[in-house]
């Protein structure tokens, strides 16, 4: 005999399983999601905002579902912090909607970094997931080919990019066009690591019939340095160079001694010219903002920025605004737009306070520790290229963002955020001692 409980309690089970089951569709339906809603929180406006809670709600399916609201990764307390000071900064800000596009892209940044960690749970889907990463940097080089507001620093290329039809144009945020400072600085994430798969595909032992597929990030490789060439970008090229370096380094003895060579020597004639002499011999296009003594100045305004807003910093994307208001600048002409601090940590520091600063460099720190425990190990070589052609576009870009910056919550940040979640996955799979299949074999 059937208590009088027992319809109720049989109801409310139903339930459960239903929304279980609904839960767990959401999760496999989540790169659908968020590319349905990326357009709305790469070109945000205030009535879009809701748009941002799909993250949150695919994150509640997950624990709903599987009973975890995100896959963990080495990098998730740093990460946790960044997003604790982006709401900090919200007190800060001058205007919640002024700095609403970098809030959006940070929240849809996190949001691919986890989807990506979520995704790449097999060492043939981690590689699915770097073949797309690849395609993004294509379509990102193809963009830029369409869309760059062009300047011409050396001749020869100049006849090139006057000859580059402008489909893309009018974009929220880029109406003139995209910064090719910006593009060259994005394109040297993909750049770096489709160099390293190429030669890794290309030159590993084993059967050469196999030896085809070096095709296609080879093609990546090429269309991406050219575009980057394009852009005449010194500090996207010094970063290349960078990027190559460590490729050279880790690649034998032999090419060991060339990238050392080739390092003292450019060290030797920098220091013979002047350092200052050779950044405004290879950066100087006419105007102060890319002098030494003009960037040294916008940097002096960063760090008054960060005295007066430590802990808070001064909100996403203000610095553009704030600083010809609190900080006037005196080589530099309050219209032009200045819209960053031209130094990735400043830039942190300034958008996120300190404690996001410590946050960001967390970040870098843990890359490299991956890159090194992964180098070191005895995974199979596929996996050890993997780390260090990410490590290798990390240091490009590192090494750019001295001087420039692709700023957090930018709309090509996104391949940032994707890039880190690459590496972390690779690191633990390595460090569980699961060999990937679909590549691994030398």
């Amino acid at each position: 005999m059937k208590s009088k409980g027992s319809p109720s309690l049989d109801v409310r089970a139903r339930r459960g399983v239903a929304l279980t089951r609904l839960a767990r569709l959401v999760v496999k339906l989540e790169p659908l999601l968020l590319a349905m809603a990326a357009p709305f929180l790469l070109f945000p406006r205030a009535a879009w905002t809701p748009v941002m809670l799909v993250v949150p709600l695919i994150w509640l399916a997950r624990r709903i579902g599987h009973g975890r609201v995100i896959r963990r990764t080495p990098l998730d307390w740093a990460v946790l912090l960044m997003l604790v000071m982006v709401l900090v900064s919200l007190y800060a800000t001058f205007d919640i909607a002024f700095s609403l596009p970098k809030i959006a892209g940070m929240v849809l940044g996190v949001a691919i970094y986890y989807a990506v960690a979520e995704y790449a749970d097999s060492g043939r889907r981690l590689w699915i997931a770097v073949g797309m990463f690849l395609v993004g940097g294509l379509g990102l080089s193809v963009m830029g080919l369409l869309g760059v507001n062009w300047t011409t620093k050396l001749p020869v290329l100049g006849l090139i990019t006057n000859r580059l039809p402008r489909v893309i144009k009018g974009l929220p945020g880029a109406e003139p066009g995209f910064s090719p400072n910006e593009l060259a600085g994005a394109l040297e994430w993909s750049t770096l690591l489709a160099w390293a798969l190429a030669a890794w595909l290309a030159f590993r032992p084993g059967d050469g019939k196999r030896r085809w597929v070096a095709l296609a990030p080879g093609v990546v490789a090429l269309v991406t340095t050219g575009t980057l060439m394009l852009t005449q970008s010194r500090g996207g090229l010094l970063g290349l160079a960078a990027g190559v370096l460590l490729l050279l380094l880790v690649a034998g003895r032999t090419w060991r001694l060339i990238a050392c060579g080739a390092a003292v020597a450019a060290l030797t004639a920098t220091l013979w010219i002047g350092p200052a002499r050779v950044w405004d011999v290879v950066t100087n296009e006419g105007t102060a903002l890319t002098t030494v003594n003009g960037r040294a100045e916008i940097w002096s305004r960063a760090l008054y920025g960060i005295q007066d807003f430590p802990f808070t910093g001064m909100g996403m994307n203000t610095f553009r605004r704030v600083v010809s208001a609190l900080y006037p600048l005196f080589m530099i002409s309050p219209d032009q737009d200045i819209a960053h601090a031209h130094n990735h940590l400043l830039q942190a520091a300034l958008d996120l306070g300190i404690p996001g600063l410590i946050a960001y460099l967390a970040m870098w720190l843990l890359a490299v520790v991956m890159t090194i425990q992964v180098w070191r190990s005895v995974a199979p070589l596929g996996q050890r290229v993997l780390a260090v052609g990410i490590a290798a576009g990390l240091l490009a870009h590192f090494v750019y963002s001295n001087t420039d910056v692709v700023a957090l919550g930018s709309k090509p940040g996104l391949f940032w955020w994707w890039l880190l979640a690459l590496m972390s996955v690779n690191w633990q799979r390595v460090q569980s001692g699961i060999i990937m299949t679909g590549g691994e074999h030398d």
